[in-house]
């Protein structure tokens, strides 16, 4: 529904760190929004549009995010959940939640037999 023409969401993290928040992501998400930016204070959602389509492009986190299941990404993607992980750290450099994906991920690659790539 896009009587109101809502573009952009902002909510309180880690407030929303529950199952009910879960469920408000998923619900989000299903509206057409994509996380674009995450820190250990807040979550930034855009809408997956024309006229967001730069920031969705840049900062769109299409497999990582504070509340996707890291444990279940498959290994044919894990390089990428890597990169977009690596991409949104440099974003937010002191959030714990971006280290901890960062080094979950790391170490799911050690573990697969997959290089980590070395960043640009």
């Amino acid at each position: 529904n896009d009587k109101y023409k809502i573009n952009l969401i902002i909510l309180p993290y880690p407030d929303f760190a529950n199952n009910a928040g879960l469920k408000l992501v998923e619900g989000i998400h299903k509206l057409g929004f994509v996380t674009v930016y995450y820190d250990d204070t807040a979550l930034v959602f855009v809408r997956d549009s024309i006229q967001n389509k730069n920031v969705v492009d840049k900062f769109g986190d299409k497999l990582v995010d504070p509340f996707s299941d890291i444990t279940a990404i498959s290994k044919s993607k894990l390089v990428q959940a890597y990169l977009e992980a690596l991409n949104n750290q440099k974003n937010s450099p002191n959030a714990m939640i971006s280290r901890y994906i960062v080094e979950f991920l790391k170490i799911r690659l050690s573990q697969e037999g997959i290089p980590v790539p070395v960043e640009k």
